[in-house]
Order: C-alpha cells, then sequence, then structure tokens
C-alpha cells in the first residue's frame, strides 16, 4: 500500500494535470490509506495528497470539508512523523483557497465556473472545527456526550495546531500583515471557546496550543515594526475581553462556569 501510493504520487507529479480524468480515482484510493492503521500508510498517503492538491483543484473546493475531515481522523491514534506529515497537508489544504484568491484577476478567470471561492472566516472555521470538535461524526460525538468523554483528542489538537502554523506560513507574512487582526481574533477565540476547555487539564493543553501558533506566526515569521502591532492587536482584544467580565460578586459564580 505504501508503494502503490509512492507510485501515485510520482504519477501525479510527473503528469501534472494531464490525468486530471484519473485524479478523483486516485483520491479515493488515498482516502482510504489516509486513515489505515499502519502509520507508514497513512505519511505515504499524505504525500500523494499532498502532490494533487498542486493538480486537482476538486481537493480545495468541492472536498474541501471531507478531506479536512479525513485529516483530522487521521491524527487520531497517530504517531509525530504522521501528526507532521498530516498537519503539512492540512495547513496546504486550506492554504490553496486563499493562494487562488490572492494571485489576481488571472487565476479567477481560470477558475471554473460554479465553484465557490472560499472565505478566509470559512477557511478558518474548517480548522476551528477540527480543534475544538475533533472532527468526529455526529453519532460518535453524540455517543461520548451521552458517556460523558466529549474531549477532542489531543494528537487530534496538536496537528490542528500544526495545521494553523503549516497554513500561515505558506501564505507568508505578507499575507499576515494584512490579515493580522482577523487571523489573531479567531486564535484568541479558539481558547477562549468553552470547548476548548471542557477540563482543566484541556484548558491548559489548550492555551499551550495557542501559545505554540502565536509564537511560530507572530514570534517568527514577522518584523520587529509589524509584531509591535500585532502586540497593539492582542492588548486590544484583552482590553475588550476585560470590559466585557463582570466583576460583581454575584455574577462570578455564572462567569466561573
Amino acid at each position: 500500500r505504501i508503494e502503490i501510493m509512492l507510485t501515485l504520487e510520482k504519477v501525479c507529479a510527473g503528469m501534472g494535470s494531464a490525468i486530471s480524468n484519473v485524479h478523483k480515482d486516485i483520491y479515493k484510493a488515498a482516502r482510504h490509506c489516509l486513515i489505515d492503521r499502519v502509520m507508514a500508510v497513512r505519511c505515504a498517503a499524505t504525500r500523494c495528497l499532498l502532490e494533487m492538491l498542486n493538480h486537482a483543484p476538486f481537493l480545495y473546493t468541492t472536498e474541501l470539508e471531507s478531506l479536512a475531515t479525513l485529516c483530522f481522523r487521521a491524527f487520531d491514534g497517530s504517531n509525530y512523523e504522521v501528526r507532521c506529515a498530516v498537519a503539512k497537508l492540512l495547513g496546504a489544504l486550506i492554504a490553496m483557497t486563499q493562494q487562488n484568491q490572492n494571485t489576481g484577476k488571472n487565476a479567477q478567470q481560470q477558475q471554473p465556473k460554479g465553484l465557490k471561492l472560499v472565505s478566509l472566516d470559512e477557511a478558518l472555521g474548517i480548522l476551528m472545527s477540527g480543534f475544538l470538535r475533533g472532527g468526529v461524526g455526529f453519532l460518535k460525538g453524540t455517543g461520548e456526550i451521552i458517556k460523558g468523554s466529549s474531549g477532542v483528542n489531543r494528537e487530534v489538537r496538536v496537528g490542528v495546531t500544526h495545521g494553523y502554523v503549516t497554513f500561515v506560513h505558506i501564505l507568508g507574512s505578507v499575507w499576515l500583515e494584512k490579515n493580522m487582526k482577523t487571523f489573531l481574533s479567531h486564535i484568541l477565540y479558539l481558547v477562549a471557546n468553552p470547548k476548548a476547555a471542557s477540563s482543566h487539564v484541556d484548558a491548559v493543553y489548550s492555551r499551550k496550543c495557542i501559545n505554540f501558533i502565536l509564537r511560530s506566526v507572530f514570534g517568527k515569521m514577522l518584523g520587529e515594526k509589524a509584531q509591535t502591532s500585532a502586540c497593539k492587536e492582542i492588548a486590544q482584544i484583552i482590553v475588550k475581553e476585560m470590559n466585557s467580565i463582570d466583576f460583581n460578586p454575584e455574577n462570578a459564580k455564572e462567569f466561573n462556569q
């Protein structure tokens, strides 16, 4: 299975869009391998899909959500190598939705008719669903809620965290400076969301993940001037949150919940 995936990766790389009629069949094969029990098979499938992203637009348009959900499932029970590989795929997948919009009018002319462009909020929303819910199916999630163990698997959360970093790294520092406010608000909303802190341990874990994103993105990709404006944005968000907190002792219990 590993060799098949690696061969298909090379076929995609060599033939490019010339074999667009076969891309869906390759995708079907790779989907199964992406959630294979053997970790090396998952890595090989990830490499194949990563190469396909360059030649098969349907992956980041019509199949965007289903492939993202597959990535979340691939994180489950994964090892370090798989997490890194799948995070790279997930980040590249979400980045592709934005890259096509940034390349100007020519890209829009080449875009097939009937395909809806994905906004930044929608793209980040897909990553958020993985971070907060883990991309589990409806029935599985319901069962876990009934049992009282509806927390997101930490491997999934770490994988999505790496996905966020890869996503921004691909789009670059210029994109980050332009969309700093949106991205910061989104990241800080993640850690403030009750689903990210279903228990004390989960809350600490989520904060560590967000801290990693902030350090990897704002700490390493921006210059001093841009970092200063990022600090101002963070301060403004904190002030806004502080103003929304009611410090009356009567409401303290409700707020703590």
